[in-house]
């Protein structure tokens, strides 16, 4: 089933015309919007690379007014070109940008390809960059899916996989009207700007939040987090010199697993258990000290841990246990919750 035929799904058209309404009022105003040309858009989307928008601007706009198109920046010395980038910094874009528009005028006589496969092999110019040429530049029927519009549309559609973001892509510019394939895709990346944001996207303002799979899952991990069980629990860090103690798990949390000896909490002095601990697993408590709390949240439970450091030293061979070395311990699998524990115990030498 394709995603336009999921009925849990919002239909393309219906997609693209809630899009095309919102663009059409929020579009932001752009330097590189203000004319459109594949040289223009070649140049702003190698600046916008690994940079921020606000950044860019007052770049392009010097950047365009010494050199008004690849013939100019072709002849130009790479010296030239290297002090109009100075600041924006990623330096080889430069060298990539300037080496494209040799490559241009030399092959195709000053005129940007309109061919993917042709874009792609010129110095800088990935697949996101050749797309965003042909469908923005060329106002062709091709989709440009930067980070901004694969969140759009993985969130909206439930697309996890690339395979399906190709075949999402493909389905809106099935069902686009002629001659917008540019306003498509500045829309999904003024709306990935403005509203879907990677965090804390703005979902009152969304006119997809009936369909928006996003939105679906955050409610449904919101009644997960709401029916969570507290466990409260206790923790022993036991030390021994460089060396702490790492038991096989057991009961309901960790079954089996590597971790720390641990156990519900039960209002009683700790005196007793650790002793326990120490005939169990061959080693003499001497002392212990309260470290603080720890939390961690998993799929059915809230944990809250009360660390205690447990000082003595080993008194004879474990078979369910072993000693570790602190600096051995990132090589081991331990639960999130018991490297937040290992870290409390010891701060700066042990990182969660």
């Amino acid at each position: 089933m394709s995603p336009g035929e999921d009925p849990g799904l919002m239909p393309p058209e219906e997609f693209l015309e809630c899009l095309f309404q919102w663009f059409a009022h929020n579009r932001r105003d752009l330097p590189w919007r203000v004319e459109y040309s594949p040289y223009r858009v070649l140049v702003a989307e190698v600046m916008l690379a690994q940079t921020q928008v606000p950044r860019v601007i007052p770049y392009y706009c010097r950047f365009l007014e010494r050199f008004p198109d690849v013939s100019t920046l072709a002849s130009a010395l790479r010296e030239e070109v290297l002090l109009a980038w100075e600041g924006l910094g990623y330096y080889r874009r430069a060298h990539h940008l300037h080496e494209a528009a040799q490559r241009i005028v030399e092959r195709f006589q000053g005129c940007i390809p309109a061919d993917f496969e042709t874009l792609r092999r010129l110095p800088g110019i990935g697949p996101y960059i050749a797309s965003a040429i042909l469908g923005i530049g060329y106002n062709l029927p091709v989709l440009a899916i930067d980070t901004n519009v694969r969140r759009v549309l993985s969130r909206v559609f439930g697309a996890g996989e690339d395979v399906n973001l190709r075949e999402i892509g493909n389905l809106l510019i099935s069902h686009m009207p002629s001659g917008k394939a540019r306003h498509l895709n500045e829309a999904l990346m003024d709306f990935g700007a403005l509203v879907c944001l990677s965090q804390k996207p703005r979902c009152s303002l969304c006119p997809f939040r009936g369909f928006c799979t996003f939105v679906k899952d955050a409610g449904r991990e919101s009644r997960i987090r709401q029916q969570r069980t507290l466990l409260e629990i206790c923790v022993a860090v036991c030390c021994a010199g460089e060396e702490v103690l790492l038991t096989r798990s057991e009961g309901k949390l960790f079954p089996g697993l590597w971790g720390l000896p641990f156990r519900e909490q039960d209002g009683e002095d700790p005196r007793a258990w650790i002793d326990a601990l120490g005939e169990r697993y061959g080693f003499l408590p001497l002392g212990f000290q309260e470290c603080g709390v720890v939390a961690h949240a998993y799929t059915r439970y809230r944990v809250r841990a009360r660390v205690l450091r447990v000082s003595g030293k080993r008194t004879g061979m474990l078979s369910e246990a072993a000693w570790v070395a602190f600096r051995e311990l990132p090589r081991y699998p331990l639960p999130s919750l018991f490297r937040k524990a290992l870290a409390l115990v010891r701060p700066g030498e042990y990182r969660p």
